[in-house]
Order: structure tokens, then C-alpha cells, then sequence
């Protein structure tokens, strides 16, 4: 089962004007663009970007090394837990999310009760892997969440949300996050009440495969021949969420269809009723309303369309899937109706995504897309039982708000 363990965090030295969080964190960088990564880098010469995001892998490991001797970063001298909460509000009501950060041991997916939900691409791992390299650190937390009912970790939290936290930021999208270093008389605590609960990977898949890979291969030689737990690089940094409390909130990841190629829909749509049932929706509500967890509503810039599945092809589903709206498209409407091929589903510039569905419809309004393909959130005891099943949904099936931001803590490994 799981180990999750304090950690020797680094971070940077907040008493420092300059170094102060709003100015040096960042967004994952897997949802940052070109240009939102430039304007972060302009803010400051401490922001995290300019090594998570780097012009060279090479500069990556210089920048950090040189903030490391500066005193930009400074490493604790004793391992301990942190705590982070994330204050946001969605459809007008206020969350509090809580999550504790430390150090996850590695092991092939399901070997230690640590489980994905999601395939991952290829490009991505290399470019994780390679900075991993270059730096030798992890430089953000992987999300992940476990189930526990025990009342002695909304303790800690519910005491620590009364003494003043290390940090406090505010992102873009207006959430408050809050870091505290846990007191070490509760390390125990924490690590007992992970030993024997399983762990869903949310958010970090790339750098957990990452990480596995660099703790195999690049890490020098475990104490002990096919052992893994003895050095920095056998744990992932990784903040884990209860989703036994309020604030784990799992949004829909809709798609946006973009690219060179010219759909026509009206052909598109033909097609697609061999699979579908389709009618002319009027809103997005119209989705909400739909009995079937994988409905979805295709938005062209002057109709809209909810697709339902018909039932002889839900009874065609693997029933781990035929509740994944994901799955529904890229099996029958991307594969069948657009001709999409594996290639273009994993990062071929045809699909980009978004939670939010202002921004999905915006996208085919202003024409930035041809069309837009809104979605339902995958139920959480869904992704519990494909992530327990050993199987995996397909990219970007779930979207975990709000995302955690990098640089309030670093892992060094060496």
C-alpha cells in the first residue's frame, strides 16, 4: 500500500520582497501558453517558469543551481508535511479544498496502491524527464486523493486553518492558496493514515511516470538492489487530497475541434446518427437535463446538437467506460464521424480543451474553433473503479479545480 512520508522541502525564502509568492509561482505548466509563460518570466527573474518552462533544459539546471547558492531557495534541515488550502468558489458557492504535501513512494501503477486514471503522451514524459535531468528536482507537487473517513486529519487542518499560514497567494481565477508547514508531531499521523488507503492519481501522471523512470534509471544505484524507498528520488512530491471532505471537485474537460482540417458538419452529423440519437438543443442546459452521464452537446457557431448514444451501442461498451463521455466521442464521433486517428487524438493540433464552457462556446463564436463538444464530469466512484480496474480513460477525460500551483515547494534529490 501507499508510503507517503515527510519530505526536506525547499522553497523560496519568503522573508525576501522580491521573492514574495504572487510574484515567483506559477500555473502547472501543461495549461500555460508561449505567451502566458513569457508574461510570468517578465514578473520576475525568480519566477518559477524560468526552470519548469525553460529556453534550455541545460539553463533549467544552471538557474536552479545559482538560486540555490543565492538563498533564493532554501532547504529545511528536518523532513515535514505541509499543509494546502486551496479557497475558491464554483457555480457561486465558496470551497475550502484541503490537502497535505509530502513524499509518495514510487512503484509501477497498482503495485503500492497508487493508481491512474488517464493515458498520457509520449512528448510530454520527454520533456518532464529531461528537466528532471537537467535539474535533478521536482519542481511541482502531482495531485492525488485518497478516501479516509478517519477525523484526525480535518484535526490537524481544522488547527492549523487557525495559526497564520508560511504563504498566501491569489491566481488568476481568483483562488486563495494557503501553505502551512505541518508541526512534526503530527508526521506520524498523516503517514499512518496513508499506509493503508489507496491513492488516485488526479492531476501528474506524466511527472509520476517521470519520476519512476528517472528513480529506475538516471538516480544511481538503491541501497539495496530492487529496492525503491531509500533515496530522495524514490518518492514523488505529491499533495493528496481527502475526498472524504468537502472541496475535491472533478469539472468536465470539453473539446474544442481545431486544425487544418474543414468538417462538414451537416455530413458529420448524417454520419453520427448511425451511433447517436441527435436532436437541436437550445442551451447548454440542455446537456444537464440528458439521463445519460455520457451525453454530450455539439456547439457549431449557429445550432447546437445534444448527442445521445443509442442504447445497442452502449451495450457495446466496456461497462468500466460507457459512462465516460471522452470515451463515447473518441470511440464514435472522433474515430467513426470525423476520421480522427490515434496520432491526431494524442497531440496532433485537431482537439484543444477547456473546462469551462464559456470558453468553449467563445472559441466557435470568435472562430478560434470549428466547433466545440460539451461534456459531463466524470463521477468520482467512475474514476475509482477504471483507475482500481488497471485500465485507464482516455486523455484529458477529467479536470481536477483548481489546479495546484508550482513553486510554493520544491524536492530536491540531491
Amino acid at each position: 500500500m501507499p508510503e507517503f512520508i515527510p519530505l526536506s522541502f525547499a522553497g523560496y525564502d519568503w522573508r525576501r520582497p522580491e521573492l514574495q509568492p504572487d510574484l515567483v509561482t506559477a500555473p502547472p505548466y501543461d495549461v500555460l501558453s508561449p505567451e502566458q509563460r513569457d508574461e510570468l518570466a517578465a514578473k520576475s527573474p525568480y519566477n518559477l517558469v524560468h526552470v519548469d518552462m525553460p529556453r534550455s533544459y541545460a539553463q533549467a539546471g544552471e538557474i536552479l543551481t545559482q538560486w540555490v547558492s543565492q538563498g533564493v531557495i532554501r532547504k529545511k534541515d528536518e523532513p515535514e508535511f505541509a499543509a494546502l488550502a486551496s479557497r475558491y468558489v464554483l457555480q457561486g458557492r465558496e470551497y475550502v479544498r484541503w490537502g497535505f504535501m509530502g513524499g509518495l513512494r514510487l512503484a509501477s501503477w497498482g503495485k503500492e496502491g497508487v493508481y491512474p486514471h488517464e493515458q498520457t503522451y509520449p512528448k510530454a514524459k520527454t520533456d518532464r524527464l529531461e528537466l528532471m535531468r537537467a535539474t535533478n528536482a521536482q519542481l511541482s507537487p502531482i495531485f492525488g486523493i485518497f478516501d479516509h473517513q478517519d477525523s484526525q486529519l480535518q484535526t490537524i487542518c481544522d488547527l492549523l486553518n487557525d495559526q497564520p499560514p508560511t504563504a498566501t497567494m491569489v491566481t488568476e481565477d481568483e483562488v486563495e492558496h494557503r501553505l502551512w508547514s505541518v508541526p512534526r508531531e503530527y508526521n506520524e499521523v498523516i503517514r499512518q493514515a496513508l499506509e493503508n488507503t489507496p491513492v488516485y492519481i488526479a492531476d501528474g501522471h506524466h511527472r509520476y511516470e517521470t519520476a519512476l523512470h528517472f528513480a529506475q534509471h538516471h538516480a544511481g544505484p538503491a541501497l539495496e538492489p530492487g529496492t525503491m524507498g531509500h533515496r530522495p528520488a524514490d518518492y514523488v512530491f505529491a499533495c493528496l487530497c481527502n475526498i472524504a471532505t468537502p472541496g475535491v471537485e472533478i469539472l468536465p474537460y470539453h473539446r474544442m475541434v481545431r486544425g487544418s482540417r474543414n468538417h462538414s458538419w451537416p455530413d458529420v452529423l448524417q454520419q453520427a446518427e448511425t451511433w447517436f440519437h441527435i436532436r437541436q438543443a437550445g442551451t447548454s442546459n440542455d446537456l444537464e437535463q440528458s439521463i445519460l452521464p455520457s451525453a454530450s452537446l455539439l456547439t457549431l457557431p449557429d445550432k447546437m446538437w445534444l448527442l445521445e448514444l443509442k442504447p445497442e451501442f452502449i451495450a457495446q461498451c466496456d461497462p468500466l467506460f460507457q459512462d465516460v463521455g471522452a470515451y463515447v466521442l473518441d470511440t464514435f464521433l472522433f474515430r467513426k464521424s470525423l476520421g480522427l486517428t490515434e496520432e491526431d487524438l494524442s497531440g496532433g493540433g485537431h482537439l484543444a480543451y477547456t473546462p469551462f464552457i464559456d470558453h468553449a462556446v467563445a472559441s466557435v463564436v470568435y472562430g478560434e474553433s470549428q466547433a466545440a463538444l460539451l461534456l459531463k464530469a466524470v463521477d468520482m466512484n467512475v474514476l475509482r473503479r477504471v483507475s482500481e480496474s488497471g485500465r485507464v480513460m482516455p486523455r484529458k477525460s477529467t479536470f481536477f479545480y483548481p489546479k495546484l500551483p508550482g513553486g510554493l515547494l520544491f524536492h530536491l534529490l540531491g
